[in-house]
């Protein structure tokens, strides 16, 4: 899907994306100073952007990070020049920001609004925009990477896979796959030993990660019977996402001998949990599987989904897209549930199908 078809969908609402990017080949490039380098970079342009990354996780390979970006009416609203100059600052250098705040009040003098509007505009596209967000993030960290290592040629996979998220459990569900990363791939014992992850971050240093996992908390859709509850301060949004944390990302026991006539081999695979293969096959069978196993495995619905959140939501943002791009109108275009465990079937819905569409940077 383009960028102009998802920016069209919910335009009074604002929407959050669960974004993934991967390193060309698969290649494990990133250390402690690639992560620590691609987290300032994210929030210098976060705040550049008027975005929210609501959480965010840095692998040695591949990069998470759930997005919120503001209703469409706001992204239209020209920003205020000393909000505009002051998210300047976090991307150009002094002198520059300095040059263009003088042209901009010597504009606001002579009652030249146009040239105003027009030497902003050269900016200001970039905001609000999550393929902007994404593209400018990536193209600093790229050329920062190259001249760090004395390399040249594309660091990252030339798509990235790009997920709307629906408010309220869908935001919370997603927002503890992305920070229980670490844990499954065996890096920690405890996600908040993770300090390149929002989760990590809000522990360690609280401030804006620990704001914005508030907001996760926070989110609630009308008409939601699970996961509604809106949590009071940061600190007691902290507690009830550790809870979630420690719930989802629960693991086997890793201790004792395989059980009678047990193979050794199918004992290590019942520590690391279902496979995605076997995941997907239990799904489409409709088997029973708790939301611990879901989220323990790297599942279609995380990553290569178009939508994920309440029904009402994947329908309304099926419905926005075939009334504003005349795309799938036949009846498979629909909702489809999220099967994973009795006290959760009613809670998330996903829709994958859009294989003719493309995002900037990324196929669905």
């Amino acid at each position: 899907m383009r960028k102009e078809t998802f920016l069209a969908v919910g335009e009074e609402t604002e929407l959050t994306f669960h974004c993934v990017s991967r390193v060309v080949d698969r290649a494990f490039k990133f250390g402690e100073k690639e992560k620590a380098v691609f987290v300032k970079m994210m929030r210098e342009y976060e705040a550049f952007c008027g975005v929210e990354v609501l959480t965010y996780c840095v692998m040695s390979n591949h990069v998470h990070l759930l997005v919120r970006v503001p209703k469409a009416s706001e992204r239209d609203v020209e920003v205020a020049d000393d909000v505009f100059i002051a998210r300047l600052s976090k991307l150009y250098k002094k002198e520059a920001v300095l040059q263009l705040d003088a042209s901009l009040k010597r504009c606001r003098k002579n009652h030249a609004n146009k040239a105003a509007r027009e030497l902003k505009q050269r900016y200001s596209y970039r905001m609000g925009d999550i393929s902007e967000f994404m593209k400018s993030l990536k193209q600093k960290f790229s050329r920062w990477y190259n001249k760090a290592n004395a390399r040249t040629g594309t660091l990252w996979e030339d798509r990235y896979s790009v997920t709307m998220v629906g408010a309220g459990w869908a935001t919370k569900v997603v927002a503890a796959y992305i920070d229980l990363n670490p844990l499954r791939a065996g890096m920690v014992a405890d996600p908040a030993e993770y300090k390149w992850s929002g989760y990590g971050e809000a522990v360690a240093k609280g401030g804006l990660a620990k704001k914005r996992l508030h907001s996760v908390m926070t989110s609630c859709e009308g008409g939601a019977s699970l996961g509604s509850h809106k949590a009071g301060n940061a600190a007691e949004a902290m507690h009830q996402y550790r809870m979630i944390i420690a719930e989802e990302g629960r693991e086997e026991s890793t201790e004792g001998s395989p059980l009678p006539g047990q193979k050794k081999s199918i004992m290590a695979k019942r520590k690391k949990g279902f496979s995605k293969e076997e995941l997907e096959r239990v799904l489409e069978s409709g088997g029973k599987l708790s939301l611990a196993q879901l989220l323990r495995c790297k599942t279609r619905y995380f990553t290569a989904g178009f939508a994920i959140g309440s029904e009402v939501f994947v329908e309304r943002m099926l419905e926005d897209i075939q009334v504003k791009t005349g795309q799938y109108t036949e009846r498979r275009a629909k909702a489809s549930r999220v099967r994973h465990g009795e006290n959760a079937t009613d809670g998330l819905f996903c829709f994958r199908k859009l294989q003719k569409c493309t995002v900037e940077g990324s196929e669905t």
